[in-house]
C-alpha cells in the first residue's frame, strides 16, 4: 500500500496524484508561471528567451536552449491538428470570452485540450467562474495528459505542479509535449494573443481581437 507523507498540506493531492500515475515522483519544485506581462508582437522566439531570463539554471533551460538551436520552439505548439482545432472553437465560443483576458485560465485550457482523454472529463468542469479540478475523473490517464493536467493546475493558481527537473527530464516530458506546455506558459505570461496564424491571433472569425 501507498504511503503518504503530506497528508493534510496542500500538496496532498499532488503527492496522491504522483503514486497514481507510473513515472512521475517527487522532485525538486520550481513555479513554471510567472507574472503576467503584456506583449506587442514580440516573436515566439523572443518570448521564450525572456522565460529562460526568469527561471534559474537548470536541465529544463539547457534543454530548450537546444531545442531552439535546432530550430524546433521556432513558432507556437500544438499537441496535434485535433488539438489545434479544439483549441481554434474554444477560442471562437462565446462561452470562453474570458480567456481574452484571464491569461491563467486560456493557458490551462489551452493544455487540458491538448489530450482527448483529459478534454474529455475537463471540459463539463470549465466555469465562467473558474476550472473545478476536484470534479475531473482523470484515474487511468496517460502520464503526457496528466503532465497536461498537472500544468494546466498550475497556470490557474501558480502553485507548483510540476517541478523544473520533471520538465528537463526527457525521459518524463518528450520533447513534443514540453514544447506544448511552453506555449501554454507563454500564454500564461503573455496572453492568447502570442499565437502566429491569424485565426488563432483573433480567435474569431468575425475579426474580434484579444
Amino acid at each position: 500500500m501507498s504511503r503518504c507523507f503530506l497528508t493534510g498540506t496542500g500538496f496532498q493531492e499532488l503527492e496522491i496524484g504522483m503514486q497514481l500515475i507510473p513515472g512521475f515522483q517527487p522532485r525538486r519544485c520550481g513555479v513554471i508561471r510567472g507574472k503576467p506581462k503584456e506583449v506587442q508582437g514580440q516573436p515566439y522566439g523572443e518570448l521564450v528567451l525572456l522565460f529562460l531570463e526568469e527561471i534559474p539554471p537548470s536541465q529544463l533551460a539547457v534543454r530548450i536552449i537546444n531545442l531552439k538551436n535546432r530550430g524546433e520552439v521556432a513558432g507556437f505548439m500544438f499537441q496535434n491538428n485535433q488539438h489545434k482545432k479544439r483549441f481554434r472553437q474554444i477560442c471562437g465560443d462565446r462561452e470562453y470570452e474570458s480567456l481574452c483576458s484571464n491569461h491563467g485560465q486560456a493557458a490551462a485550457v489551452f493544455l487540458l485540450s491538448a489530450d482527448s482523454f483529459l478534454w474529455e472529463r475537463a471540459k463539463p468542469c470549465i466555469t465562467k467562474k473558474g476550472i473545478r479540478y476536484g470534479e475531473m475523473a482523470i484515474r487511468g490517464i496517460e502520464p503526457d495528459g496528466y503532465a497536461l493536467f498537472c500544468a494546466a493546475k498550475e497556470m490557474c493558481g501558480g502553485i507548483p505542479r510540476l517541478s523544473l527537473s520533471e520538465l528537463g527530464d526527457p525521459d518524463l516530458i518528450s520533447d513534443r509535449l514540453l514544447q506544448v506546455i511552453l506555449s501554454g506558459i507563454l500564454i500564461s505570461r503573455h496572453g492568447i494573443g502570442i499565437m502566429t496564424e491569424k485565426e488563432e491571433r483573433t480567435g474569431r472569425r468575425n475579426g474580434k481581437h484579444c
